[in-house]
C-alpha cells in the first residue's frame, strides 16, 4: 500500500534555471531579476526558504512587539480618556485610529 504525501506540508515550486545564459537578453533579465528577488526574500532557487525557522522566530519576535507597544498605547490611550472625561472610542476619532483591527 503507497503513502500518500502529506498536503500540509510546504511543497516547494522549482523553477528551472538554465546553465547558460539565455539568448534571448529579455529573458535572461528576467532571471537574474526572479534571483534578486529571491535573494531579498531569503528563499532558495527552488521557492523553499533559506532558513524557514529563523523566519518563523523573527516573525514571532516581531509579532510579540507589535503586540506589546499596541497593548502600550492602548493603556495611554484609556488614562488619557479618563483624564479628559471622554471615551476611549472619542480619544480614537479625535486621533483618527481606527477602533477595530483590520
Amino acid at each position: 500500500m503507497a503513502t500518500r504525501p502529506s498536503t500540509t506540508a510546504m511543497q516547494a515550486v522549482t523553477i528551472p534555471r538554465p546553465r547558460s545564459p539565455h539568448p534571448d537578453p529579455r529573458v535572461e533579465k528576467l532571471l537574474r531579476e526572479i534571483e534578486e528577488a529571491e535573494a531579498q526574500l531569503g528563499v532558495d532557487q527552488g521557492g523553499k526558504p533559506k532558513d524557514a525557522d529563523a523566519m518563523c522566530k523573527r516573525h514571532i519576535d516581531l509579532l510579540h512587539e507589535y503586540n506589546e507597544v499596541k497593548d502600550a498605547t492602548q493603556s495611554l490611550i484609556g488614562k488619557y480618556a479618563q483624564l479628559t472625561h471622554t471615551t476611549v472610542t472619542a480619544v480614537h476619532q479625535q486621533l483618527g485610529l481606527p477602533l477595530h483591527d483590520e
